[in-house]
Order: structure tokens, then C-alpha cells, then sequence
């Protein structure tokens, strides 16, 4: 009889099945360390790991030699989005968020259960795909506690990319006579200049003045 115990969020070690605890053991004793050869992110935000190819290529024939199986068997996510303004379009980016549950198999009928949390942003189509294999090379790396080159403490899921960055209107910007110039002509507002840049309160009456005189 298949003998199936639930445990907390990324697993390491299950305790009361021997032959299942063995066999878990063999392979973290066989896997001491995965050289990272992935960087994820950009600038300050990004970090290096081990990508989801070369984690399964050294732990498959190893699992298999030890008797053990990893099955997906449930999936709760949530699906959001974010927008903002580039150079007057309008970008989206969508994110995932996904809670894996895995079942541990062993061929002796033991099984264990754990859980892993994924996130994946992207503009397209991607964010689940990638919120899954974050979930499960996440949920891998924590089984076997395979050391891969970075501290556990300063890693984490990639932040969210953002958005650009204002451009800053000053009286000594060539923006200044351009807004002034799109205000004069009618092609933008005040309220759509505060929003769109960066802009001290006093220059913004400044500038609606200076739009104001002479129109």
C-alpha cells in the first residue's frame, strides 16, 4: 500500500520512510554541487543560477538509478497584469504566480509530497511556462539542498522589471520650449505634462504661465 505524507513548501529531506529517505540521501550524496551557468535579470536585480536544462541533465540518470520519480500533481496560480507608458505607447506585462505540488515516488511505493512557489513575468504568453520551471528548479535544488554558487539569503524570484524612468522638465531643458510650445498649440495639457514627466510644483505654474502669455 502506497504510503503518502504532506509536508511544508520546498521539502529537503521527508522523514519516515527508509527506503525513501535512502534513496533521497544517495542522490544528495551523489550531487554536491551544480556550477551556475544562467544569469536572470538585468543590472542590480540580476543574479546567476542553474538553468532548468542542466539541473535535469546531471539529476536524471541519478534519480533513475536510485528508483525515484518527481510528478507535477497539482497547480494553483494567479495571473496578473501590469501597463505603463513607453515613448507614448502603452506596454503590458503579464505575471504569474504559481504554487507547484510534486510527488516524490520511490519504487519501493513510498511517496512524499511538497510544494514550490514559481513567479514568471513576461509581455507575452510566457509568464506560466516560466513560473513553472522557476517552481520546479526551485523545488529540485531545495529537495537535494544542492549547493549551485549563491547565497540562499540573496536570491530570489527576478524583481519586477520597471518602468522607464520620467523624463525631468527644467526652465533650462529644451523640454521646457517644447512644452510650452504644445501648450501653446493646443496639442497637450497641463495636467497631461505633470503627467507624463518629472516636474517641480513651482516650474509646473511657471510653465502653464508661460504657455498662458502671448497664446
Amino acid at each position: 500500500m502506497k504510503k503518502t505524507q504532506n509536508v511544508s513548501a520546498d521539502t529537503t529531506t521527508p522523514t519516515g520512510y527508509s527506503q525513501l529517505n535512502a534513496a533521497i540521501l544517495s542522490v544528495m550524496d551523489a550531487v554536491k554541487f551544480i556550477q551556475n551557468d544562467k544569469t536572470i535579470g538585468f543590472g542590480q536585480s540580476a543574479f546567476k543560477t542553474v538553468s532548468g536544462e542542466k539541473l535535469k541533465t546531471v539529476l536524471q540518470p541519478i534519480l533513475v538509478a536510485n528508483g525515484i520519480t518527481i510528478r507535477q500533481t497539482n497547480v494553483s496560480h494567479s495571473l496578473d497584469f501590469r501597463e505603463w507608458e513607453d515613448g507614448g505607447k502603452i506596454k503590458r506585462e503579464y505575471i504569474c504566480v504559481a504554487v507547484v505540488t510534486y510527488a516524490i515516488e520511490h519504487v519501493s511505493g513510498e511517496t512524499v509530497e511538497g510544494q514550490s512557489l514559481g513567479m514568471g513575468i513576461n509581455q507575452g504568453d510566457k509568464s506560466p511556462g516560466i513560473a513553472l520551471s522557476f517552481a520546479l528548479r526551485n523545488f529540485l535544488l531545495n529537495t537535494f539542498v544542492i549547493p549551485h554558487g549563491e547565497d540562499s539569503d540573496n536570491v530570489g524570484e527576478p524583481e519586477e522589471p520597471q518602468a522607464p524612468a520620467k523624463p525631468t522638465i527644467t526652465p533650462d531643458s529644451d523640454l521646457w520650449g517644447k512644452a510650452i510650445a504644445a501648450l501653446k498649440a493646443g496639442k497637450t495639457t497641463i495636467e497631461v505634462v505633470a503627467e507624463k514627466y518629472n516636474i517641480a510644483p513651482l516650474d509646473l505654474v511657471n510653465l502653464k504661465s508661460a504657455a498662458e502669455s502671448n497664446a
